[in-house]
């Protein structure tokens, strides 16, 4: 069965569509577990009593590409020296009140017919979410919701690891076509799914880390997939270690409405009369867009003048500067060579790309009160 959701629904009859299409894919989910069971019996049947295990193991293949097929499930088999046989599996699964996604690793012994299996879960993700998604991905099809789902899978690994590790309140895992917002879940299921962005209908804050995903993902690929490097990318973005609160975003329509300009690292600002915003207010909760790039809204930081790092490029803003991760919690400006002297001009700073290492020398570092940051001074 396929539900579909067409444009213009009231909410109610959206979240009743949502909470029908959680129930077909938890017990599709089931089934196809019960299925595999029942498959992995069979073979284990057949290799312990064939008289020619390598006909036996062929047709062990056949039986898992087959099952591979479903469309709700997504998997890879890999044979390995003709006698073991590893597969890997996602598939839709009920976690506590709610849909989940788990990781089912196999291995199959071709010579004794012994497997093994391990379960993890992977990520739940929310009624709301999964409105979101059904709402506004182009043909409104649960199949094609299903597909953002998993498409999202092959970075959520690295990414729901590095959150987690950079004690972000929420990050972003990039899927086909837009990015899923993960939040830290519950013990059963340590990663939640809390909404879903369209590409094209990006605000300025997350356009801000969406250009600069694309030219990680276009200059260092493989970082993408690293945990450790993308622990850094997301620390760099300062507000996503502030609670996410869905709905309207006062802030950022403040933000959006903005007349302003960066000279020298402060903020010059003229906004509509009826948003407050407020840059540095130094006190009170701090506004989500009042975070500079580059800053370290922090402690102290342990390390003096003159002291040497090596240095990952996490940012590059409008005006080509390079933001820094020094790999220890804090974070550097380096202005665009071409705003700075001509020495600067002919430097290599020219040709970094995110997610390039640097070696830097820190050569100030200031504390501004009345924004409770420190900024980071760096030379190469």
């Amino acid at each position: 069965m396929s539900f579909t959701l067409p444009p213009g629904v009231r909410d109610q009859t959206a979240r009743n569509i949502t909470a029908r299409q959680i129930e077909q894919w938890i017990a599709n989910g089931a089934n196809y577990k019960n299925t595999l069971n029942s498959i992995l019996a069979s073979i284990v049947k057949d290799l312990r009593l064939t008289a020619s295990p390598a006909k036996a193991i062929n047709r062990t293949i056949k039986k898992l590409e087959r099952f591979f097929e479903n469309k709700e499930i997504r998997g890879a088999i890999n044979i390995r020296n003709q006698r073991t046989i590893q597969f890997e599996l996602i598939f839709p699964t009920k976690i506590e009140n709610g849909l989940g996604f788990h990781f089912l690793i196999g291995e199959l012994m071709g010579r004794s017919g012994r497997y093994k299996l391990t379960e993890s879960a992977i990520v739940q993700i929310s009624t709301h979410a999964l409105q979101r998604l059904l709402e506004r991905i182009s043909s409104r099809n649960n199949t094609e919701a299903l597909n953002e789902i998993y498409s999202s899978m092959r970075v959520a690994s690295a990414w729901n690891a590095a959150g987690l590790k950079s004690g972000a309140q929420y990050w972003p895992i990039v899927s086909q076509n837009g990015f899923f917002v993960a939040a830290p879940g519950r013990q059963s299921c340590p990663i939640i799914l809390i909404t879903w962005i369209k590409k094209g209908q990006v605000s300025n804050k997350w356009g801000s880390f969406f250009e600069n995903f694309k030219e990680l993902e276009k200059h260092n690929p493989k970082l993408v997939f690293d945990t450790h490097y993308v622990e850094q990318f997301i620390r760099s973005f300062t507000w996503m270690s502030k609670e996410y609160v869905p709905g309207v975003d006062l802030e950022e329509l403040a933000w959006e409405s903005r007349e302003s300009d960066f000279v020298n690292g402060e903020i010059l600002t003229n906004l509509n009369d009826n948003l407050e915003f407020r840059v540095g207010s130094g006190s009170g909760r701090k506004q989500t867009t009042s975070y500079v790039p580059g800053w370290n809204y922090c402690d102290a930081p342990p390390f003096k003048e003159y002291s040497q790092h090596t240095g990952l490029v996490v940012q590059k803003s409008g005006d080509e500067s390079l933001i820094i991760s020094l790999q220890n919690g804090y974070f550097s400006t380096i202005l665009n060579p071409s705003i700075r002297d001509d020495e600067l001009k002919q430097s290599k700073l020219e040709t970094l790309n995110i997610g390039d290492s640097v070696e830097v020398e820190v050569t100030r570092i200031i504390h501004h009160k009345s924004d409770e940051a420190y900024v980071i001074s760096v030379v190469t």
